[in-house]
C-alpha cells in the first residue's frame, strides 16, 4: 500500500541519478519495479507517476527508494564488484 503523501515525503531527485538510471534503463524495468515496491497502483497510474518523476526530477520518497533500489541491484548483477574494485 502506498502512504499517503505529505510535503515533507518528496524530494528533489539529482539529475547525475536520473542519467544513471537512465543509463540502466530497459524494457519492463516500470513493472518490476511497481511490483518490487508493493504499490497498490494500476500499471498506467504507476508508469505516470515515474514518468511525472524523471519530468519534474521530484517524488515520493517511496517511490525514489523503489526505483534506488531497483536500479543499484540492476547494476550489481550487470556490472559485479569485485574484491579487486574495493582495494
Amino acid at each position: 500500500m502506498v502512504p499517503a503523501l505529505a510535503a515533507k515525503d518528496v524530494m528533489q531527485i539529482p539529475e547525475e541519478l536520473i542519467q544513471k538510471w537512465d543509463g540502466l534503463k530497459s524494457a519492463g524495468d516500470v513493472e518490476k519495479i511497481r511490483i518490487a515496491s508493493g504499490a497498490n497502483m494500476k500499471k498506467m497510474a504507476f508508469r505516470s507517476a515515474i514518468s511525472r518523476m524523471y519530468k519534474t526530477r521530484k517524488g515520493p520518497d517511496w517511490l525514489f527508494e523503489a526505483i534506488r533500489d531497483y536500479y543499484t541491484a540492476k547494476e550489481l548483477r550487470l556490472f559485479p564488484k569485485t574484491e579487486h574494485d574495493a582495494k
